[in-house]
């Protein structure tokens, strides 16, 4: 690691000769594969009217995460043979772009950004956009989703977020408002912390979201 001062800063940095040649293509590839789907987003944003909303509301992210899971998904992206381990690298690389191109992240601090991976804004809207789009609109809005999707929880098991989401619509057959949003991850929290609930019997885990949905004050 090398040291350069930068606006009067002393930043760290990796000299370009510390990575191999297929490395470096790798590399090309990869921004080449971001700028270029970035620049389609911002297309399909524009033509849909979503970048007027400074504040980025649901329709804005989930476009955007649309993209996002199109180029994860691409076959162009799947040769380059990216590790799982390397995926935080991807979407720092995505969030640059999105910065550039669709002039969002701007205007925080640096003291502000998200600098946990499950609180990225670029991760959670990937995430979002695995959900079907009017199944997205029914459970609630973009703060509301971010509630969820920052969960390490849910991450590791998304069918319990689903079974969650499915039963507390079924129920009550209403949009989640953010402090509910709040109050259903508190009751995960103290009747699911420890448990692995990928491995959990399914009859187990449905009577406990039925007890968390059927407790959960409703606002």
């Amino acid at each position: 690691m090398r040291r350069k001062i930068e606006n009067g800063k002393v930043v760290k940095y990796i000299p370009l000769d510390y990575f191999s040649n297929l490395e470096v293509e790798t590399a090309k590839e990869l921004d080449s594969l971001i700028i270029n789907k970035i620049k389609d987003v911002l297309k399909k944003l524009k033509q849909a009217g979503l970048l007027e909303n400074k504040k980025h509301d649901l329709a804005f992210w989930y476009l955007l995460g649309k993209g996002i899971n199109e180029l994860i998904e691409s076959s162009e992206f799947k040769k380059l043979e990216i590790p799982e381990y390397d995926l935080k690298g991807v979407f720092d690389g995505i969030e640059n772009a999105a910065r550039i191109e669709l002039h969002i992240f701007e205007n925080l601090k640096e003291s502000e950004r998200q600098n946990t991976f499950l609180r990225n804004h670029i991760y959670r809207a990937y995430k979002l956009a695995q959900f079907p789009e009017g199944y997205v609109k029914k459970v609630g809005s973009w703060d509301t989703w971010r509630e969820f999707l920052e969960r390490p929880i849910f991450d590791r098991d998304p069918t319990l977020l689903r079974k969650l989401l499915d039963s507390y619509l079924k129920k009550y057959n209403k949009q989640i408002e953010r402090k509910t949003a709040r109050e259903i991850i508190k009751l995960v929290n103290k009747k699911l912390r420890g448990y692995n609930t990928r491995y959990m019997p399914s009859d187990v885990l449905d009577k406990i979201i039925e007890e968390i949905i059927d407790t959960v004050d409703q606002y």
